[in-house]
């Protein structure tokens, strides 16, 4: 799945939204799809990037996600990078790490978030 960013400008925040195009994912794509916007909503903590609010255009099938702006990109990207650079520092090891683990343990589909 994957989508294109636009900067937002808000009250002097500085927001994106991401477009997700919806219309040729299969049905189980699409509920992962929702299940990550829900998520989004419910998680509350300073590493994670903050959730907004979600704009559905039924006419064109296509999903927009607001949230906050990160200068660094996402984790996702963080990775590529990484792996362009064919070396990896013991610093960049620990940032993976760190933030691998953060996104396992802040939310348990059994108890809630971990964090308030």
């Amino acid at each position: 799945m994957s989508g294109f960013y636009f900067l937002v400008f808000l009250f002097c925040q500085v927001l994106v939204w991401k477009e997700i195009d919806y219309s040729r994912l299969s049905e189980a794509a699409k509920q992962n799809l929702v299940l990550e916007v829900n998520l989004l909503r419910e998680l509350r903590h300073d590493n994670i990037v903050r959730y907004y609010d979600r704009i559905v255009d039924k006419a064109r099938s296509v999903l927009y996600i607001i949230m906050e702006y990160c200068e660094g990109g996402d984790l996702a990207s963080y990775i590529k990078r990484i792996k362009a650079s064919q070396y990896v520092s013991n610093h960049q090891l620990t940032i993976l790490f760190e933030n691998l683990n953060l996104i396992l343990c802040v939310y348990c589909p059994t108890c809630g978030p971990c964090f308030p």
